[in-house]
């Protein structure tokens, strides 16, 4: 039998080694040598091998190992900043965190979980769509931070109209986020690509519901005026979405530009088609190029009206509502900067359709207040024409 070949015992292991009783053995022979890599202590400075298997830290006593180097303290003898990676370790945090990482933005936090829970599901009436603004748009808002922060508005709003006690918080916070998307916003219209189109459109259509929700929180003092400039917002979504329209329809948000207006829908709505009366009792001094603009305004609020009554689970109910403004002529609009009547009682009878779904909290208000704020300007003799819009808006308009 051959003599048993010598070795040597070290103690030049690594201290968490010996704490675990890690025996350290020097073997000259080949099959020891592998034994020793994977269950004893190879001193190899500065993380030995089983450390490294078990993923902890490796501290080296304060003596020169072969090499004739000196060794560096320990980590946990210095105070070097660092993440605690074991839970072996977790009693031996080290003395400075303050260069780990800022405090934790818990507010926005708070905000962000509210909106990928709670607030995603009242922005579309299609579940397969809300659904894109909870993962796409949040994704998307990681790339660009305008729209993650106009996300943050929105979710902070939200909480402002569930939170009574806390509504003045949450309407800051919404503030100071929206005004903060806002800048970023503005310096990105001026370079609108490919490459970020798809997050304007996101922030554009967060800028309407913006402007909606901001009347739930701070009861508006001019309402037309507030409504109006809504509606201008729901047709500036249709310019961002106009010359990157191919680059959106292939892109993840591309089942919300499906929404449109299909035509060919049969039926009638008598209230909406009776309003072809008013405009044909105008005096003839008032009528020609402006009758035609009222009378498309009604034709098109009137295809809107039948297509929302039988949209299905796969078209949003809400983006129907919204084609009346997006396809609005300017004149129709310069004849509401004016308020003229008849353009404010065509405007109430689109208004008080809004709120009928309360999970659409955003919206619910402005039925009623845009209802009475024309009813206010109205002369006595065209009240009548706010009957229909008074009963659809509930007994209480009045």
């Amino acid at each position: 039998m051959p003599p048993r070949k010598p070795h040597s015992k070290s103690r030049r292991g690594c201290i968490e080694c010996k704490r675990r009783h890690t025996k350290v053995w020097s073997y000259q022979s080949l099959e020891f040598k592998l034994l020793t890599v994977f269950f004893q202590c190879d001193e190899q400075y500065p993380r030995c091998s089983t450390c490294s298997r078990l993923e902890i830290h490796c501290t080296w006593p304060n003596w020169k190992p072969r090499n004739g180097s000196t060794l560096p303290p320990s980590p946990a003898d210095v105070s070097t900043p660092g993440l605690i990676t074991s839970f072996n370790n977790i009693s031996k945090s080290l003395r400075d965190h303050s260069e780990i990482q800022e405090d934790l933005a818990i507010d926005d936090l708070k905000l962000l979980h509210h909106f990928t829970t709670k607030t995603y599901a009242t922005l579309d009436s299609v579940v397969s769509q809300q659904n894109i603004w909870r993962d796409s748009v949040i994704q998307i808002g990681f790339q660009h931070p305008f729209l993650l922060r106009g996300v943050l508005g929105i979710s902070a709003l939200h909480l402002a109209t569930l939170n009574p006690d806390l509504s003045v918080n949450f309407a800051i916070q919404a503030s100071n986020q929206y005004n903060r998307a806002l800048l970023d916003f503005r310096n990105v219209l001026h370079n609108v690509g490919e490459e970020n189109c798809v997050a304007v459109f996101a922030f554009s259509c967060i800028t309407v519901v913006h402007a909606f929700a901001v009347a739930q929180v701070h009861q508006p003092q001019d309402p037309i005026s507030d409504f109006l400039n809504c509606m201008r917002l729901v047709q500036g979504v249709v310019t961002v979405l106009k010359p990157h329209y191919s680059a959106l329809w292939i892109s993840e948000l591309s089942p919300i530009l499906g929404n449109g207006l299909k035509g060919g829908i049969g039926g009638e709505i008598s209230e909406i088609l009776h309003l072809k009366t008013l405009v044909k009792s105008l005096p003839d001094d008032d009528r020609g190029e402006i009758a035609d603009t009222y009378l498309h305004a009604i034709d098109l609020l009137h295809t809107v009206l039948l297509e929302s009554q039988i949209a299905g689970d796969t078209q949003s109910y809400l983006a129907l509502l919204f084609s009346w403004p997006a396809l609005l002529s300017p004149k129709f609009f310069s004849s509401l900067s004016m308020q003229e009547p008849v353009s404010l009682i065509i405007m109430a009878h689109f208004a008080s359709i809004l709120g009928h779904n309360k999970s659409f909290w955003w919206i619910k208000c402005w039925n009623k207040c845009i209802v009475n704020a024309v009813e206010s300007r109205l002369s006595p003799d065209l009240l009548e024409w706010l009957v229909w819009p008074r009963q659809m808006c509930g007994d209480d308009a009045g």
